[in-house]
């Protein structure tokens, strides 16, 4: 029986990103991480944390009228509100840290803002309501001071670039808590709050603000009244029902690769087709390249900040300008035949360069657990007493979209942020070269 629906938005990137190669991928490194922690049978030291934007202008829900009435209205405060940042956190126990919220504000937050809030929440602010690599970090010292004090601990997030500053990863290593982010646009899929729990906290916060509205007439919500609205929705929607089945859908917790719904996954089906080429790369590139001013500005921009696409054009500036960055890996020992067996059943994923800082394959035994991707990868040269980690100082480089991206994370497949902190430290120590070499 057919029925007319209206669809959910997808996004062509998180089409594109949620395959099965990358969920594959994705939960074997989790598997491998599992093992290694001792966490498979350890739930309460498993977490989940994840940003979700509200606005003091919310969107009304469904009303009841009479047929045939064609325009309906409810009251909002405004015609258009600023965003403002709740930073939630869970266990796979169903335990619910205190919420962090961000404001758009330069001062700091009043007290009259924080009345009715849920108890112990935390307040920042920052100039647009989102959250920063400074608020984050505030974020993980009060994520140490909430949670019990059992070690180690795995914090599942994903890879905006708030979370994944030099600052960050060392104050987490130091306090024995692994961040683990999750592959780009697969949240819908893999991230347990947005699965199970935001869609629910989203409504009851809308429901809140219309109740208060109808309550008081005449009223909008203010920012002095946001916090006291979002304890109102907090405890209908943070329920332990809601996260277990959140980390249940996701397969995280019970750790269930097969968890995740083949259907959630077919709008990737058109991209996992292998492109077939008679056309050597060589030849796609211009014969005779000639970069505008602008273009010199751009291809310096990109190679700088290490995200970027593929680009026929690109990559002839590469070779004239750089041409000991190679665009591919081109090692020897073939880094996709690590996770070979990963991925041996599925249709490949279209193959997706990217340039590196420095290559150096680790070496690898059959016994060696690996957290490592299949695509994109960069080694990592840090010291550690354990043979074990030495495989699994890898970092994954962003992959490519349609669109120039925009530099806001660690756009890639999954990334294990505590062995890649001597990798970000020497890149930041370059780029400072380098704009010291051009102010010179």
């Amino acid at each position: 029986m057919l029925t007319i629906r209206t669809p959910q938005p997808l996004s062509h990137c998180r089409a594109l990103s949620a395959n099965p190669d990358v969920i594959r991928d994705f939960f074997g490194k989790l598997g491998a991480i599992f093992g290694r922690l001792n966490l498979l049978s350890k739930p309460m030291q498993i977490y989940n944390c994840d940003e979700s934007g509200i606005s003091i202008v919310h969107r009304p829900g469904r009303v009841v009228t009479k047929l045939g009435r064609r325009t309906v209205y409810s009251l909002t405060s405004a015609e258009k509100g600023r965003t403002h940042t709740v930073v939630a956190c869970v266990s796979a126990t169903g335990f619910v840290l205190p919420p962090l919220m961000v404001y758009p504000r330069k001062r700091p937050v009043p007290d009259n803002f924080k009345e009715g809030a849920v108890p112990n929440t935390s307040f920042h602010t920052s100039e647009n309501g989102w959250i920063n690599s400074n608020i984050f970090l505030e974020w993980l010292k009060f994520f140490v001071a909430n949670i019990p004090p059992t070690r180690p601990v795995l914090l599942i997030q994903d890879g905006h670039i708030s979370h994944v500053s030099i600052e960050a990863i060392e104050f987490a290593r130091a306090n024995h808590i692994h961040l683990l982010c999750l592959p780009s646009h697969t949240t819908h899929i893999l991230q347990p709050l947005d699965v199970g729990v935001f869609k629910s906290f989203k409504a009851n916060f809308n429901k809140a603000c219309s109740n208060y509205m109808a309550k008081y007439p005449g009223s909008v919500v203010t920012n002095d009244k946001l916090a006291a609205l979002v304890a109102d929705a907090w405890p209908h929607s943070f329920t332990t029902h809601n996260i277990l089945s959140g980390f249940k859908k996701c397969g995280l917790f019970p750790f269930n690769p097969s968890a995740v719904d083949d259907r959630r996954l077919a709008p990737s089906k058109p991209f996992c087709v292998p492109q077939e080429s008679t056309e050597d790369d060589n030849e796609s590139l211009p014969s005779s390249p000639i970069f505008t001013e602008e273009q010199e500005k751009l291809y310096t921009r990109r190679f700088e900040e290490g995200f970027d696409i593929r680009d026929p054009n690109y990559e002839a500036w590469i070779r004239i300008n750089h041409p000991f960055k190679s665009l591919s890996v081109t090692s020897g020992d073939s880094i996709s035949n690590i996770s070979a067996p990963l991925s041996s059943t599925s249709a490949p994923t279209p193959s997706l360069s990217v340039p590196l800082l420095s290559m150096e394959v680790p070496i690898m035994s059959a016994s060696t657990p690996v957290l490592s991707t299949s695509a994109s990868l960069l080694s990592i040269s840090n010291s550690s007493n354990s043979a074990e980690s030495a495989l699994d100082k890898i970092l994954v480089l962003p992959e490519a979209s349609m669109k120039k991206p925009k530099r806001r994370g660690i756009n890639s497949k999954t990334v294990y942020l505590n062995d890649v902190l001597e990798e970000m430290k020497q890149q930041k120590h370059e780029k400072e070269v380098q704009a010291a070499e051009r102010e010179e």
